[in-house]
């Protein structure tokens, strides 16, 4: 899944679907209201997905401070760096 597109990259699919609703003879209401329903359930299943992403960055967020005072006790540097790593890239993701 792209993350920045509320279309979820089906952007052609739903222009596509669009020209042949343009292309019907009568404008057909049903067909309209279930193009109207899979763009709805796109954006919805998209809207789902960042959130949760985001919940589960702000319990990483919440939990790292835990792990590198427990790391500090326990001598390791290491993985103390590797956390702080982490934390440094879940504050400011690099999403293309």
């Amino acid at each position: 899944m792209r993350l920045g597109s509320l279309l979820n990259g089906r952007e052609d699919e739903f222009a596509q679907d669009l020209y042949m609703l343009s292309q019907r003879p009568i404008f057909d209401v049903v067909a309209f209201e279930d193009f109207v329903d899979k763009i709805r359930s796109c954006v919805a299943e998209v809207t789902a997905f960042s959130c949760i992403i985001n919940f589960a960055k702000c319990l990483f967020i919440s939990f790292i401070p835990h792990v590198i005072e427990c790391c500090k006790n326990m001598h390791t540097e290491f993985i103390s760096g590797l956390f702080r790593r982490a934390l440094v890239e879940v504050k400011t993701p690099s999403m293309t």
